[in-house]
């Protein structure tokens, strides 16, 4: 949940267009959601200024399309990494908007605008051919989360 969600919550709280039990019913999964087989951090984004980033190796589809659907009910930015090209052809569907960028196996999710965080230019310098995927991924990484990079 970012601050902009959380504001609007208790807005529509304090001109009586949500009950108060409706607002505690969507505080409830704060900071943690515990879907089973993961605890989503819905808290993060207030305490880092971005949503928890999913390391998605190891994981089922089952288990990233669950965790992802959890993450979109809260947050307008997502950022997820070593995420395999088979799965995310089958998220696609559910995922609109969403783009895979196969060298680095990184995948992100932005509804609206990206906030600007920087303070400057990052530049990413790879060395060869074999540093392209973690090079891509620090450049998807620093674009997600509001940073100018080249």
């Amino acid at each position: 949940m970012d601050k902009k969600i959380l504001e609007h919550l208790l807005e529509e709280v304090r001109e009586g267009k949500l009950p108060v039990a409706a607002a505690v019913e969507r505080l409830r999964t704060l900071p943690f959601e515990d879907l089973g087989f993961a605890r989503v951090d819905h808290h993060r984004q207030l305490r880092q200024s971005f949503p928890e980033v999913v390391f998605d190796a190891g994981k089922s589809l089952d288990q990233v399309r669950g965790i992802l659907t959890s993450l979109t009910s809260r947050a307008e930015h997502i950022l997820m990494t070593r995420l395999a090209p088979d799965m995310a052809a089958a998220l696609a569907p559910d995922f609109p908007g969403a783009r895979y960028y196969p060298d680095s196996r990184a995948w992100t999710l932005s509804r609206g605008e990206i906030p600007d965080r920087g303070r400057g230019l990052i530049l990413v310098i790879s060395a060869g051919t074999s540093d392209i995927p973690v090079s891509e991924e620090a450049l998807v990484t620093a674009r997600i989360m509001g940073h100018r990079a080249d």
